[in-house]
């Protein structure tokens, strides 16, 4: 007896559609021409190591003004009253923090923002 053949075991793939991955090119373009990739990742980097490395706000003293308010002497800053907003330059970075509160024992303020100084 004759036994009838075996169907093929090969796997057949499946059609591959063309990658999406590819850079997509605007019709305008010469014929060539290729974007150059900016620097986005390295941007990223740098500023994810500035939100992190915050420069510090050093405390000298704090006085009481004729007023009843208080006055606090910051380090490399100077006099500062409550609402002031405060900009520090380091490694080519703008930060800025806002006074919230001075008092008899300390003050209190928050981070605004960190940007880096456009060349």
């Amino acid at each position: 007896m004759e036994t009838a053949p075996e169907p093929s075991t090969a796997q057949i793939s499946p059609k591959t559609e063309p990658s999406r991955e590819k850079e997509l090119r605007d019709p305008f373009w010469p014929v060539g021409f290729k974007v150059k990739e900016k620097e986005k990742d390295k941007d990223n980097d740098v500023m994810q190591g500035v939100l992190t490395n915050w420069p510090v706000l050093k405390m000298k003293g704090i006085t009481k003004a004729s007023d009843g308010s208080y006055i606090a002497m910051l380090e490399k800053i100077g006099m500062v009253e409550a609402g002031n907003i405060i900009r520090i330059k380091r490694d080519n970075v703008i930060y800025s923090w806002k006074i919230n509160t001075i008092t008899g024992k300390g003050i209190a303020y928050e981070k605004l923002e960190a940007k880096p100084v456009k060349e």
